[in-house]
């Protein structure tokens, strides 16, 4: 703690509690809070917990009658796990007697059977609601099957029937009670052929292709280990034969020799007839090259070449959870940043060690929720507050799981009360409420009648307490065709996404994220570059001129931000924001020594050159979001300006930072053929365009400048200025347009861009 202290960091679990501990020793800073936030709105507050509770009490505390406005359901309260209790709900109302309460009796969501149904089963708690959604009532099916995985089979085979009569997957909710029948219902699922989207935590490394990547770490990391290099061979992202990793073990062991010492040699290959000895060529020398790498550069920039060079990102992105994966990969690659800020001389042993620990303490998770929302929700009942389905499907029903399930933990915190047996059915009850109201038309329960090894198994209780006139019982216990066991113990394999389903992908992260200039010139490139840096996000480690140029991008929000209220941070510490901001990159050692350095002259210079010629009147990192047709769809374009001056005359200049060094006027303006020339006037022009759509035209832009942080050989700063012309934003609309139409038709999903050498374009021949 005294390490983070001095760092100015605290860890993010200790967030409320260090804003507790400030609000109760700071009378000060309780004034200020009080005085900013005069009027509070808690929703959701049957979740809080003591320390949230704590912060709402501190800050509503200075009034007696404090402009507070709690919103909750105390018939959701379901994460006493988490330190949330009704006591924290319900004190307010004590704590403020003169309160008002306000019941809210209509439900817009459910039927009245569901409603009435799940009220009897929390006793009747709070007031009875009134269905207004106007559905047709329709009584709630409890079904009963044999076995968990007969469960799974009919639940699935029913929701595919579903689809195909025409419901939307995406209108379509199973619920378990813990993570661990998921998988069950996964798999069913993708027997089925049902599309799905799961919310759950997923372990990052336990991927099958993040765990090709960890087996090529080690190998680069032991070269000379013929154990570790055969495993590496055996990959399936390499065009290794079989039969020539046999001969190759085969002869090592014959001629006492060293199989990285064969597979380096291209004659001695071929005169043990391997069949594909260039290939076992090419990767040792792979694997060599990322050996002697790994002692050079990040862990994060060695794990992401491992990944592009042996053609393992390409495989992410070839099956039906691609968008999985690369979550699971950019979450390693951003976990190993974060690991180099810590650690900045840390090379490839250090990984190794690293991601052992990692591994072997499950430390590393992701969301496995994927990109596509016209899918089916499967989910624990927790996740499922808040959401709303046609049709839900309540699963595994059985006792000793949704009810009458022991506690997790006979450790108790302290200063945590202990949890009665009474109060952990109440718990269920309320989850098992939560579950059943999320369905607006039908619902479903079902529940097995025998366990894995045969044992009989109970439905929950909470089943036998629904009323019979509410309810339809169907039994279906049979015992399984051998067709179905063998379907069952088959492996499931992920269909490759089709062309429509990639389109219908594409159309989806368009809609959501919009297009940004970074994004149109990525297009204009090479689309494919588009589809795989800016749809699909391929992780990649930040480069050194890209965390210096986010480090220099906050240090001028901030001065600026600062100078915009008429006062001067001064040369000094503006220089001293500049450290504290390259320090939060994850730069080597060496490199964040380089970027003090050179940051330091550079800003320094920067400030001594302009100072005090800068308006006044500006608005920094102004954020810029409008719409533009494209067919029957309104699509996003996107955009954050630097800066924007005001003029006297009402007009607006748009300035944006550029910490590369400076670049002609002519590359600037797309008259060289240097690569990214004409980028720069294309992002003035573009937020000319956004401008002039914004807000009624609210801004009128009619200059943009590029200013240039960093001096030329000379140092000499420069700062290049433009007037944007009504023509260059009608060209650049027009062009807009038709890039956006290309991406929604996919277009170019056949074209490839002008550069043989494209590393986007060679990961599109992986597709097929």
């Amino acid at each position: 703690e005294k390490g983070l202290a001095k760092k100015k960091l605290f860890d993010f679990d200790d967030m409320i509690t260090t804003l507790v501990r400030g609000l109760e020793t700071s009378e000060d800073l309780q004034l200020i809070l009080q005085e900013e936030y005069q009027y509070l709105l808690a929703d959701e507050h049957q979740d809080a917990n003591g320390a949230q509770n704590r912060v709402l009490e501190l800050l509503s505390s200075f009034h007696d009658s404090p402009n507070l406005f709690i919103v909750g359901d105390d018939k959701q309260a379901i994460y006493r796990f988490q330190g949330a209790s009704l006591d924290n709900f319900l004190y307010f109302h004590k704590r403020f007697p003169r309160a008002k309460r306000i019941d809210l009796a209509d439900n817009y969501r459910s039927t009245q059977t569901v409603l009435d149904t799940a009220h009897k089963l929390i006793s009747g708690r709070g007031v009875k609601l009134n269905a207004c959604a106007g559905h047709k009532e329709k009584e709630i099916l409890v079904r009963e099957y044999l076995g968990a995985e007969d469960e799974a089979d009919a639940v699935a085979n029913e929701v595919s029937e579903k689809i195909k009569a025409g419901v939307v997957p995406n209108e379509i909710a199973i619920f378990t009670r813990t993570n661990r029948e998921l998988s069950v219902y996964s798999a069913a699922l993708l027997r089925a052929g049902v599309p799905m989207s799961i919310e759950t935590k997923e372990d990052v490394l336990d991927d099958t292709e993040i765990e090709k990547i960890l087996i090529l770490i080690k190998a680069a990391a032991q070269i000379g280990d013929d154990g570790a290099l055969v495993k590496a061979l055996h990959l399936d992202c390499f065009a290794i034969p079989e039969l020539d990793i046999y001969l190759l073990a085969r002869v090592a062991a014959r001629t006492h020799s060293s199989i990285w010492m064969i597979t380096q040699s291209l004659n001695e290959l071929r005169q043990i007839r391997t069949q594909n000895p260039d290939e076992a060529v090419r990767v040792t020398n792979l694997i060599s090259k990322w050996g002697k790498e790994g002692h050079n550069v990040s862990p994060a920039q060695l794990v992401s070449d491992i990944a592009r060079e042996s053609g393992i990102v390409s495989q992410m992105t070839k099956f039906g959870d691609a968008e999985i994966k690369l979550s699971k990969f950019a979450m390693l690659i951003s976990y190993l940043e974060n690991y180099t800020r810590s650690k900045r001389g840390a090379r490839i042993d250090d990984l190794v060690d690293l991601l052992k620990l990692v591994d072997e303490y499950n430390m590393l998770e992701v969301d496995s929720r994927g990109i596509a929302t016209d899918k089916v929700k499967l989910c624990t009942a927790h996740k499922s507050k808040g959401l709303e389905f046609d049709y839900v499907y309540i699963v595994g029903a059985v006792e000793g799981v949704w009810s009458g399930s022991r506690s997790h933990s006979d450790f108790k915190l302290p200063g945590i009360v202990a949890i009665s047996k009474d109060d952990e059915e109440a718990d269920d009850r309320r989850l098992f409420y939560v579950a059943m109201t999320r369905a607006r038309k039908e619902l479903v329960i079902s529940h097995s009648t025998v366990r894995d090894d045969g044992r009989a198994i109970l439905p929950t209780r909470f089943l036998g307490e629904l009323s019979e006139d509410c309810i339809v019982k169907e039994s279906y216990v049979e015992k399984p065709s051998v067709m179905d066991i063998v379907n069952r113990l088959s492996p499931v394999v992920l269909p490759k996404k089709s062309e429509a389903d990639i389109k219908k992908l594409v159309t989806e992260v368009l809609l959501d994220r919009g297009l940004a200039v970074t994004g149109l010139n990525n297009y204009l490139k090479c689309p494919w570059q588009y589809f795989y840096r800016t749809l699909l996000r391929i992780p990649e480690p930040q480069t050194v001129p890209l965390m210096f140029g986010n480090a220099v991008h906050r240090t001028m929000k901030v001065f600026f931000d600062t100078w915009a209220n008429k006062k001067d941070m001064g040369k000094g510490a503006l220089i001293t924001n500049l450290e504290s901001e390259l320090e939060r990159e994850s730069f080597t050692e060496k490199e964040l020594a380089d970027a003090n350095r050179e940051g330091a002259e550079a800003i320094g210079g920067y400030y001594d050159s302009w100072y005090p010629n800068w308006s006044r009147e500006i608005k920094s990192e102004f954020p810029v979001d409008v719409f533009i047709s494209v067919g029957d769809l309104e699509i996003r374009l996107t955009g954050k300006l630097d800066k924007m001056e005001f003029m006297e005359n009402g007009e607006v200049v748009v300035v944006d930072y550029k910490t590369g060094k400076p670049k002609s006027r002519n590359f600037i303006e797309g008259k060289t053929k240097e690569e990214g020339a004409g980028d720069y006037k294309r992002q003035l022009v573009y937020y000319k365009l956004l401008l002039d759509l914004f807000d009624g035209g609210k801004y009128s832009m009619e200059e943009g400048i590029l200013d240039f942080v960093m001096p030329d050989d000379r140092g000499k700063l420069h700062r290049e200025e433009f007037l944007i012309t009504k023509d260059e934003v009608h060209e650049l609309r027009t062009e807009v347009e038709r890039v956006l139409s290309e991406i929604l038709s996919l277009s170019f999903w056949t074209k490839r861009c002008d550069d043989k050498k494209c590393e986007y374009c060679k990961l599109r021949e992986t597709i097929g």
